[in-house]
């Protein structure tokens, strides 16, 4: 009875082993051809090559408007340092 065992053991094993084989060469052929047309593949192209000009022109505008704000933000600290003299030189003049 320990050799039915055995060799139903094996058996399962040797089973498993070639369902796994099986189903790894069935899910690697698998690959059946895009039933999307050419056409619209072109077109899908044509359409990301847009979007990303357009990524790439918000990305350079975004990099002006950041330019504009540290310049603008560099010309409010100097007035305020101007008036923040301007009040200390006026303080003793009272």
């Amino acid at each position: 009875m320990h050799s039915k065992v055995k060799r139903s053991v094996k058996f399962t094993c040797f089973s498993l082993a070639v369902l796994l084989v099986a189903g790894l060469i069935a899910g690697c052929a698998a690959n059946l051809p895009c039933p999307v047309g050419e056409d619209q593949a072109t077109q899908a192209r044509a359409k990301c090559l847009a979007a990303e000009k357009q990524l790439q022109e918000a990305n350079a505008r975004i990099a002006e408007l950041e330019a504009q704000i540290q310049s603008r933000q560099a010309t409010i600290q100097e007035l305020e340092a101007k008036k923040a003299e301007l009040e200390a030189a006026m303080a003793p003049a009272k």
